[in-house]
């Protein structure tokens, strides 16, 4: 069977068209670094990236909300550290209250004091968080967390119980946030002290009934503020938990990522020597055959002139 030359001709134009698509893309390959640029150059090493791409993309997800969880407890904890403080002076200041030798001058001394420490406190039980929502009032994040009720003339929670949990790893998760109906309830900081600054101002102990009073007064307020201690002591060591398994499961997360960006790159990474020789000689054979076809070309159109 006869070939034309116009069927010549164009078998070369193809040919050359295909070893510079694969010249440009071996170009391409080593710009980018990456073996695989599209699916249909290896499909099934394609579908292998695009499943350890997604995994990478969720780990890196979880070391966020690692890293957020860590900020938020962080907070907390300090915050938590202060209101104890607080609660450490409540109590100096109810043993000295119990002294013989205080007058009236000095009990209302002592009360403005604990005056001072329940707004303290107050600000610190609405502390709000990087987002701005209050950090104890569990999912009602929106709302004040301690408000005064003028009616009930108490400190009350305004928040729910719930805690806000965050995913750190495939099948973990842990609660970043903590309710003050754990922390705080039913051994309130804040009314301790309020009913501790009432009873200072009120109680006369001029009269044996006064000094009794104030003496069981202090007696219950030195065992509420004991509870509420406590309440805070397994706060903190709850909070301390839940850092250190943050912590643990930050170097599973630091691990697998490793590990998945070794499978990647076996799949992706180009080899830059096979790719460089390659490169050469697609070069070479390219130029050869735009030679060949340039001789062949000028001969089939002088033969058409003449």
């Amino acid at each position: 069977m006869r070939i034309s030359t116009q069927q010549v001709f164009l078998n070369n134009v193809d040919n050359l068209s295909r070893a510079n698509s694969a010249l440009i893309k071996t170009q391409e390959q080593i710009a980018t670094g990456k073996r695989v640029l599209q699916p249909s150059d290896d499909p099934l090493a394609a579908s292998q990236i695009i499943k350890l791409e997604q995994e990478l993309a969720r780990t890196d997800q979880f070391q966020s909300n690692i890293d957020v969880s860590n900020r938020r407890l962080s907070f907390e904890e300090t915050t938590l550290d202060e209101l104890f403080n607080n609660a450490v002076r409540l109590r100096e200041i109810t043993i000295q209250a119990g002294s013989a030798a205080l007058g009236s001058q000095d009990r209302a001394a002592l009360a403005t004091e604990v005056d001072g420490i329940i707004d303290q406190m107050q600000g610190l039980m609405n502390t709000r968080d990087v987002q701005g929502e209050y950090l104890f009032s569990g999912f009602q994040g929106d709302k004040q967390a301690y408000s005064f009720n003028d009616v009930t003339e108490r400190y009350e929670f305004q928040g729910d119980a719930e805690q806000r949990f965050i995913q750190i790893g495939p099948d973990n998760r842990i609660a970043s946030t903590d309710s003050g109906a754990q922390l705080f309830e039913p051994e309130n900081p804040l009314n301790i002290a309020l009913g501790l600054s009432n009873g200072l101002k009120n109680i006369d102990t001029s009269t044996e009934a006064g000094r009794a009073q104030m003496q069981t007064l202090l007696g219950d307020t030195l065992t509420s503020i004991d509870s509420a201690q406590d309440a805070n002591i397994r706060g903190r060591t709850s909070i301390g938990a839940r850092m250190n398994a943050l912590d643990q499961q930050q170097l599973v997360n630091e691990d697998y990522t490793l590990l998945t960006q070794e499978t990647l790159s076996s799949f992706q990474d180009l080899d830059y020597n096979e790719a460089i020789s390659r490169l050469t000689l697609q070069k070479t054979t390219l130029e050869a055959a735009y030679a060949s076809f340039s001789k062949v070309s000028g001969l089939s159109l002088f033969d058409y002139i003449r």
